[in-house]
């Protein structure tokens, strides 16, 4: 009984007397036993002279004496970390904050430079021990800037992002509600669909990554719209003109059959673009495209119609000389065509359809005696 009440006072005095000692039974149970004093070993704290936003930080690992394997898996380790020269103490985050033996590492996410230092505080049971760094100075994860995107609209559907900065070993990116995945600047898409999306960018550092940049714009690679047109067929080869407007877009660029596409403007001048000449009889296709602040042009739209200028075929007609000066007609059809207008020699041209009555034309009035022309 009386050694316990001398181990019972040791114990007392040991723990009055030092901050960083121990005591405790070796064994546990009924009877007698002698009480073992020791200490636990303060951490020794390392970190890089230099980091990121991503600070290693290292320790050596605490031990009670005596030590026993049991004992040494029941140190914990609080990891802190200091912007004002060690006068305050603040919580770290990534894989620091309260780690458990045997491990003696973590690594910290810092958002902010500066200088800092790094404590480690070991723990058994009610007792401490700490370690404090040597300063590091830290050039915290940023976000990177974007130097290069498309313009807003766009009518590319196969965008690119470059970017720099962010004082990370590397980047991740992702599009619209996709997953962050590791890529390099510049950074492309294919068959990226019209319509809004987003592009986001962040520096990382081994698992750790910096604020993100985003930027936001629209797609628009639909082709103009083809408003008023010649009709199909047409015999006008000289003067006809395709109109065509854009949601979107202002500029535009137009072609004539297999030319090069140029510059141009609604209503677009056929004659202008086959080179100011009048079309040919045939198949012809006129094709627009838009063109956006970039200079990426749109999906093209195309007409095709054919132009035919030939003169209707004459059929029935009065002989000649005729003697038929009241009814006669003359009959005509055209391959392509089925309106058609007539005069009779310097008469002006009205509607007509086939047979053209001879009087009609003439007014009603009989034909004189002498050359008589209808066209």
């Amino acid at each position: 009984m009386r050694r316990r009440t001398i181990a019972a006072a040791v114990l007392a005095v040991v723990v009055l007397a030092c901050a960083t000692a121990v005591a405790f039974w070796t064994t546990s149970g009924a009877g007698s036993a002698a009480a073992s004093v020791g200490t636990l070993s303060a951490p020794s704290v390392s970190v890089p002279a230099t980091s990121t936003g991503a600070v290693a930080v290292s320790w050596t690992a605490s031990h009670p004496t005596p030590s026993t394997p049991a004992l040494d898996a029941q140190v914990t380790y609080l990891v802190q970390r200091s912007a004002d020269g060690g006068t305050t103490w603040m919580a770290t985050g990534g894989t620091c904050g309260t780690v458990s033996a045997p491990t003696v590492t973590c690594s910290d996410s810092v958002a902010t430079s500066g200088t800092y230092l790094y404590r480690v505080t070991a723990r058994f049971h009610s007792w401490t021990a700490g370690g404090t760094s040597g300063s590091v100075a830290v050039n915290a994860l940023t976000a990177p800037p974007i130097t290069a995107r498309p313009s807003t609209p766009s009518a590319s559907s196969a965008p690119a992002f470059s970017f720099s900065g962010g004082n990370g070993t590397g980047y991740e990116c992702k599009l619209d509600a996709g997953a962050f995945g590791a890529c390099t600047s510049p950074k492309s898409y294919s068959s990226v669909a019209n319509g809004s999306h987003t592009f986001t960018v962040r520096a990382t550092d081994g698992a750790f990554s910096g604020p993100p940049t985003a930027y936001t714009w629209t797609i628009d690679a639909s082709g103009p719209v083809i408003g008023a047109k010649p009709s199909n067929p047409s015999a006008n080869s000289a003067t006809a003109t395709i109109a065509f407007t854009h949601a979107t877009y202002a500029s535009f660029k137009c072609k004539l059959d297999a030319g090069s596409f140029t510059t141009c403007s609604s209503p677009a001048s056929l004659f202008a673009l086959n080179g100011n000449a009048s079309l040919a009889d045939g198949s012809h296709t006129f094709t627009v495209e838009a063109i956006d602040a970039d200079g990426v042009v749109t999906t093209t739209s195309a007409s095709t119609w054919t132009v035919t200028t030939t003169a209707p075929t004459i059929g029935a007609r009065p002989a000649n000389p005729s003697a038929n000066a009241a009814t006669a007609t003359i009959a005509f059809t055209h391959a392509s065509y089925s309106s058609f207008k007539c005069k009779l020699d310097a008469g002006s041209f009205i509607a007509c359809t086939s047979p053209a009555n001879l009087n009609t034309l003439n007014g009603n009035v009989n034909l004189d005696i002498g050359s008589t022309r209808m066209t």
